[in-house]
């Protein structure tokens, strides 16, 4: 699912700058995820950035992961 929404991203004709996935609950990396937006948008250049989003918990001082992240930008 998550491949054919970046492909429809790539098609649509719009003056393409970039495009940032948030991704919850799938069982995917961050690496998993760049791999695919790189296949999917890689002829358009530009760079993809990847990583995880997580919150802080105060209390302990723990970083609690909450999604994975891709960038693509040009």
């Amino acid at each position: 699912m998550i491949t054919g929404v970046i492909r429809l991203c790539h098609r649509v004709r719009f003056q393409r700058r970039f495009l940032v996935l948030t991704v919850y609950a799938v069982r995917m990396s961050a690496l998993a995820i760049g791999e695919l937006v790189k296949q999917t948008l890689g002829d358009l250049g530009g760079t993809i950035d990847i990583g995880e989003m997580a919150v802080r918990e105060e209390a302990r001082d723990l970083l609690l992961p909450t999604a994975i992240f891709a960038r693509w930008s040009r």
